[in-house]
């Protein structure tokens, strides 16, 4: 049985304000590449990217993956993407790891990664996709906030929860579909979202907590799989405009109880579907 890190964070309502939007320091002009990800399968000590200029990526501080060191950085002209090999497997994705690394496309990482901790993707604004191995049990705050051009993530069906603000920010992301391991879903985890059209929440999600999909203007569909509507914050979706948008849909069967549920009835419209 893994050991799984629930991971929130209470913030005042001036950090909220301070981080709301894109999360970046930067400005909001991001240029989107064309999406592909680089080749999966990669032994453990091994971590293959792209970028959008074809040149290495460069590290401030190495020592952020784990304990294993660099000992080979290289970009092959001919297979069109980035090498970083390391003296030992990679079980981590330490703080700001990649923090800001701006022409970097997508990633993929090894099998070995347990952890991805607080910002390491943090700014990566032409980031497209990444990989996310099963192996992870663990993603923290503020991981990929900010990476606006996001449009492929494959979240771990392994015994996670989705920390506070993770994808905050990631405007390119258009639905997505939460595993069915997932108990809950963390402070602003999906805050300012604005293309998402589209979410899966599964019946093991038992709370959502304040902001997780507040500013999603885009979102139209918000499907539910839990007989037993989950406990939700107030202002989890917060904006009215997802309210009166949006359509919740529910198990069949379920409809009466969503409607007087706490939170889940002021959503104008709420049908039902077969959640199986």
């Amino acid at each position: 049985m893994k050991t799984i890190r629930l991971l929130g964070t209470t913030l005042m309502l001036v950090l909220l304000c301070v981080f709301f939007a894109a999360c970046s320091k930067e400005d909001d002009n991001f240029y989107v590449p064309s999406t592909g990800g680089a080749e999966s399968g990669i032994p453990n000590n091994t971590i293959r990217y792209k970028t959008t200029d074809g040149i290495i990526l460069r590290f401030e501080n190495e020592d952020v993956f784990g304990g294993a060191k660099i000992i080979s950085n290289k970009y092959s002209t001919t297979n069109g993407y980035g090498t970083l090999v390391f003296d030992s497997e990679v079980t981590a994705i330490e703080s700001s790891a990649f923090y800001q690394q701006t022409t970097l496309s997508n990633i993929t990482l090894p099998n070995s990664v347990v952890t991805i901790k607080s910002y390491a993707f943090y700014g990566c604004r032409r980031l497209t996709s990444v990989t996310i191995p099963s192996s992870v049990t663990s993603i923290d705050e503020y991981a990929f906030c900010g990476c606006s051009s996001l449009k492929n993530v494959t979240i771990p069906d392994g015994e996670i929860g989705i920390a506070g603000y993770v994808f905050s920010g990631c405007s390119g992301l258009t639905s997505i579909t939460i595993p069915n391991s997932v108990t809950s879903i963390g402070y602003s985890a999906f805050y300012g979202c604005s293309g998402l059209t589209s979410v899966t929440i599964p019946s093991s999600v038992t709370v959502i907590l304040s902001g997780a999909f507040e500013r999603c203007y885009g979102l139209k569909s918000v499907y539910v799989k839990g007989s037993s509507p989950a406990y939700i914050e107030n202002y989890s979706f917060s904006d009215a405009f997802e309210y009166d948008i949006a359509t919740l849909f529910v198990p069949k069967g379920t409809l009466e109880v969503y409607k007087n549920a706490h939170e889940w009835k002021r959503f104008e419209n709420i049908q039902e579907w077969d959640a199986k």
